[in-house]
């Protein structure tokens, strides 16, 4: 079974992404405009250079033209999305460059914008919150990380609904978390929902339910529920064998 912090799971959160970037384009698509042919030219220009360049992994050059719009995007108002949307992909390159607290400052001025713009609960403040709590589990601050998805999470809620498979995905975020401090028993009942929510979603025979069911299963061995935990590890792997017969390799696990 694939680990929960790549393959399937991994593909899920970038579409997600994608999903919550078209919503933010949508939203700021809404929002008047005032006049300011130059500035937009120079912005669309150097954001148009900046993502080709990223998407072709030049990442320094790319950082001197999204820097260039971040200028040009400012001569629109301190609060205008062309801001956010700059100081997201500014932060997103210092991530991929392994800049952590440079990613992370470029996160915490977007939420700022954001929430500035639209209040506390908006889909564009939950997209930052979760860009700043990724980079937090990174840097191992796992109370500070927990902290910032719960709050992303709440906002999900809203926005998506209780049962939405983007909870699962925040949930497994926050059982990260919990492991990473330890505190194993409250990851137990968050592994329970996550599962709920993801077999409603796609049904019992699925790639992330075998995921969430291997990750609960590891939890309980791990709390020396030995029984239970076996129980689910079959469960996992019979999913897997529907899904690709007995020669695939995650049988081997």
């Amino acid at each position: 079974v694939e680990s929960a912090d790549g393959g399937e799971e991994g593909s899920e959160q970038k579409i997600l992404k994608r999903i919550r970037l078209w919503i933010r384009d949508a939203t700021r698509a809404m929002l008047p405009e005032q006049n300011n042919t130059g500035a937009e030219e120079a912005f669309k220009s150097s954001s148009q250079k900046g993502e080709t360049l990223h998407e072709n992994g030049q990442l320094d050059e790319a950082l001197v033209e999204y820097k260039k719009a971040l200028t040009a995007a400012e001569s629109f108002g301190p609060h205008n999305y062309r801001v956010a949307t700059t100081l997201n992909a500014i932060g997103e390159i210092y991530q991929e460059k392994g800049d952590l607290d440079e990613a992370l400052s470029y996160f915490q001025r977007a939420l700022k914008v954001d929430e500035e713009a639209y209040g506390p609960d908006h889909m564009n403040v939950a997209s930052d919150l979760h860009s700043i709590a990724e980079i937090l589990k990174a840097q191992k601050k796992y109370e500070e990380a927990m902290e910032t998805f719960q709050r992303a999470m709440r906002i999900d809620k809203i926005v998506d609904g209780e049962e939405d498979p983007a909870i699962a995905i925040d949930l497994n975020h926050i059982v990260d978390c919990l492991k990473g401090l330890k505190r194993l028993e409250e990851a137990v009942p968050l592994c329970r929902e996550m599962i709920d929510i993801d077999v409603k979603a796609y049904g019992e025979i699925h790639e992330i339910v075998a995921v969430r069911v291997e990750t609960l299963a590891g939890i309980l061995k791990n709390l020396k529920q030995t029984d239970e935990a076996e129980e689910l590890y079959e469960r996992a792997l019979e999913i897997n064998r529907q899904l690709h017969g007995d020669n695939h390799p995650s049988m081997a696990n």
